[in-house]
């Protein structure tokens, strides 16, 4: 190639380089005034592509030499950016599979490998296999069987910053607050033993026939903890609740958040009457999910005391959209799931985030967390308005994450704000953590002390200190009268 060429070649170059980063820039500040969500990540991406402009437009006056090892050096530096996207997007991101999506599970068979090196250590069997082997192990048997399905699962990104469920039923959106119902459910696996139960009438984890009680003593709502992940169903801390309450429901599910275990009160309680509820709170990412949550108009329907999506006269219906929606996922694979994820890869979306993540100041945390304190507050009010307006009594129970005891130097920092905003509401509160904090090793109630769920031991913990702060709360006369149920009759 002449010189001529060569100098005209790479001026093409850089020009089209500058172009096409002032375009992003651009289209940037036009999503920033349709949305300012997201404002830091945009500004990051900005802040790279007006340094690449400024770069290239200086090598523009540059000797043809230089002008090539300025195209080279940003060539290396957009080929390594993407290359850490890439990285991110393989193991700091959840899709379904595994199968489709396993509570505190985000590396998939690292994870198995991981839990199963503790296991081995301490002299326990583990199974490796993933949650999808061990569903077609079933059906190699003649077992119909069905993954958990969490509610949030559905839930997709769409225009203008909000969350929209994938599912419809007679032509509008819905979102099941249940899993597929009477059915044999593979759930997970942190101790050595994959979870295996029959969903309830409802899909959700109670034994059939419960919700033909006349009268319901105790309701649970909250997330994965509460729902008793990776523990056989009798030693769960809401089954060893229903050996003191026999008619005891429970309406969680992995990944829920404050919206959606008011969505499970209205769509499932109401009708009930249940005497007492339980609204456990996970401080690991409960605030964290509400965010997300809120991002759905569907959910925010909720805050509107009359709205309901009359899931519980529909069960039918609901079992063939989610069987429907997992044989579909069935038949994608995981590069095609990445595949969809392109999109995000081509705009660094996880870099942008990680980035982003990094620079917040403390003081925009702090407003941040008071933020979701006080969208948590609004809800919080109106369920305990709806579970009094039936006579009963709402309990708060704060369930504390691993990192508490863990790294207690990362640990949430927004406990007492918490507690403080619901004790402001009148409502009664057990705070599991004061009971995990009283022993010696309060690591002994996760799986081989690794961050993860409670374990048996744990489940008996949080019960035993449930039942005691319900009794606790009562009259003096009906404490006095009430057989008090100990850690060592749980046990």
């Amino acid at each position: 190639m002449s010189q001529n060429k060569t100098v005209l070649t790479v001026n093409r170059l850089l020009i089209g380089g500058i172009f096409i980063c002032v375009a992003g820039i651009g289209y940037l500040v036009y999503r920033d005034a349709l949305d300012s969500e997201g404002r830091l990540e945009r500004i990051i991406l900005g802040t790279v592509f007006g340094l690449i402009v400024l770069f290239m437009s200086l090598a523009l006056r540059m000797q043809v030499n230089k002008k090539i090892n300025v195209l080279l050096i940003t060539g290396a530096t957009v080929f390594g950016l993407y290359i850490a996207e890439i990285i991110l997007l393989l193991f700091t991101t959840i899709t379904p599979v595994d199968w489709m999506y396993i509570p505190g599970n985000t590396r998939g068979s690292l994870d198995i490998m991981r839990r199963a090196e503790s296991a081995r250590k301490a002299g326990v069997d583990f199974d490796r296999r993933t949650r999808i082997e061990v569903i077609q192990d079933l059906e190699s048997t003649g077992v119909e069987a069905v993954p958990e399905i969490p509610p949030s699962i559905v839930l997709n990104p769409s225009p203008g910053d909000s969350y929209k469920s994938s599912l419809t039923l007679d032509g509008q959106e819905f979102l099941p607050l249940g899993s597929i119902s009477d059915r044999v459910t593979v759930y997970c696996n942190e101790s050595g033993e994959y979870i295996i139960y029959r969903s309830d009438e409802h899909g959700f984890r109670n034994p059939k026939g419960r919700w033909a009680s006349k009268h319901i003593d105790v309701a649970l709502v909250g997330d994965s903890f509460t729902m008793g992940a990776c523990v056989p169903t009798e030693k769960t801390f809401a089954a060893l609740i229903g050996k003191k309450y026999p008619a005891t429901l429970n309406l969680a599910a992995d990944n829920n958040g404050p919206l959606i275990e008011l969505a499970a009160l209205r769509e499932y309680l109401v009708d009930v009457r249940p005497r007492i509820v339980l609204w456990a709170y996970y401080e690991g990412n409960d605030l964290q999910n509400l965010y997300s949550e809120r991002k759905s108009p569907l959910l925010r329907n909720y805050l509107n005391r009359g709205f309901r999506q009359g899931l519980a006269a529909r069960q039918d219906a609901i079992d063939r959209k989610l069987l429907s929606f997992v044989q579909k996922a069935r038949g994608t694979s995981r590069w095609m799931l990445r595949l969809g994820q392109a999109r995000d890869v081509v705009r660094l979306m996880n870099l942008r985030s990680l980035v982003a993540s990094a620079l917040q100041s403390q003081e925009k945390k702090a407003k941040d967390m008071q933020d979701e304190i006080n969208h948590f507050r609004t809800i919080m009010s109106e369920a305990d308005t709806s579970v009094k307006s039936w006579g009963g009594t709402l309990y708060f129970v704060y369930l504390p994450t691993w990192k508490r005891y863990g790294r207690p130097e990362i640990a949430p920092k927004d406990r007492n704000a918490v507690l403080t905003m619901v004790k402001d509401l009148g409502i009664p509160v057990i705070d599991v953590h004061l009971a995990f904090a009283q022993e010696p090793d309060p690591l002994a109630f996760f799986p081989f002390g690794e961050p993860g769920h409670y374990n048996e031991k744990g489940n008996r913990f949080v019960a035993n200190a449930i039942l005691d702060g319900i009794a606790s709360s009562q009259p003096t006369s009906s404490r006095r009268n009430a057989a008090r149920t100990t850690y060592s009759e749980l046990h």
